[in-house]
């Protein structure tokens, strides 16, 4: 596996954008559609703004920490060498990841699915092209990550284009707190993109200031379309399937079906590259793993062998998924904290990295947390 090769910004934002974006766009129409188009756009303001300085702190910290992998950082400011905690947070997170690339595999095998294809079939052939990207490398994934962003891009604005003559009225504002919380609570996991931090740093060469922008634009990115496509669905969806696309292209007919087949597949892979490769990074850091194709096979085999499991049992792994994600957040952000004290790298958040800041983003992930817990049928 090739892992030396730099990437360009474009390509850094890809990366960014699509470790995320995978994670919950299906579900926020239907989300959306409870509450109306105004607290949808002020809850993905407030989202955004939270994930970005959460995010930055990543970058801030990454930037001072020689693995440079969110492992890493924990195991520098925050556990100070005791290994157990930082075995034990690697379970963790390797548990969390498994529940989320099956379910990518699902997602993407289901695609094929209506084309008649068995889903192990599907399955098979998904992880197959996604490895055929990862394995060769960061500039590989890059490349990959960048072509997928601008199919998505260029399939959102046919969903737009396609929605703008819906007969449906839009709600401009409705529902109560319970449906604003749990529509926040997904679009803040939409933008949990901090494992992809740790690869963009690697790709640009430590350039904390083209990595800032990069993150900054691929969480943009990914919002962009994850509400566009809410705003379109919407328009012609009087109340939005919880697969959002599936009900879209029902609504609106002729080559829609494949055109929405096309987005969700892309949406998974995207997902998949990033987040398998950086369980990748992260295996061979705290393992000892001389081989990334070792290390990568080896994080994600697993996923396959739960994708035979049936659905309880990666629902449940998801559940210890998220838990373990806002366990990760609120580590990550003490660390952070200690990790000011050393002052070494070349970028710095200022004034955004003060403890009022940390407060403010401690307190978002919590509602985070609440938000998720809510019912959303």
């Amino acid at each position: 596996m090739k892992a030396g090769k730099s990437i360009t910004d474009f390509e850094a934002v890809a990366i960014v954008a699509g470790n995320g974006i995978g994670a919950g766009v299906m579900a926020v129409p239907y989300l959306a559609s409870k509450v109306g188009l105004v607290p949808l756009a002020i809850v993905a303001l407030v989202a955004f703004a939270s994930a970005l300085l959460l995010h930055l702190m990543v970058l801030e910290a990454s930037l001072k920490t020689p693995g440079r992998q969110v492992l890493s950082i924990l195991d520098k400011f925050l556990f100070r060498g005791r290994k157990p905690l930082i075995y034990l947070f690697y379970g963790l997170i390797f548990i969390g990841t498994l529940s989320n690339l099956a379910a990518y595999m699902v997602g993407g095998a289901s695609v094929s699915a209506g084309w008649g294809v068995p889903v192990w079939a599907g399955a098979a052939g998904f992880y197959v092209v996604c490895a055929l990207i990862v394995l060769f490398g960061i500039k590989s994934m890059g490349i990959g990550e960048k072509a997928a962003l601008m199919g998505m891009a260029g399939i959102t604005a046919y969903i737009a284009l396609a929605s703008s003559n819906g007969a449906v009225e839009v709600a401009v504002m409705e529902g109560g707190g319970d449906a604003w919380l749990a529509l926040y609570g997904m679009l803040m996991f939409c933008l949990g993109s901090y494992l992809a931090v740790p690869q963009v740093v690697q790709g640009l060469g430590g350039d904390g200031k083209r990595a800032g922008r990069a993150i900054f634009l691929g969480l943009l990115a990914n919002l962009a379309i994850t509400v566009v496509i809410a705003a379109s669905v919407m328009r012609v969806n009087e109340r939005a399937t919880q697969v959002a696309i599936v009900g879209w292209s029902r609504e609106v007919g002729g080559i829609s079906g494949l055109v929405g087949s096309a987005f969700i597949w892309l949406a998974m892979a995207t997902s998949f590259w990033s987040v398998s490769y950086a369980m990748k990074d992260i295996t061979m850091e705290q393992l000892g793993f001389k081989s990334g194709i070792l290390a990568w096979l080896c994080s994600t085999l697993p996923a396959v062998a739960m994708v035979f499991f049936g659905g309880e049992f990666i629902e449940m792994l998801k559940l210890a998924g998220g838990a373990t994600a806002l366990v990760l957040v609120f580590t990550l952000i003490p660390a952070f904290k200690n990790s000011r004290e050393q002052r070494t790298a070349d970028w710095s958040m200022g004034k955004f990295g003060s403890a009022a800041f940390r407060i403010v983003v401690t307190a978002a992930y919590m509602a985070m947390a609440i938000g998720s817990t809510i019912p959303v049928d």
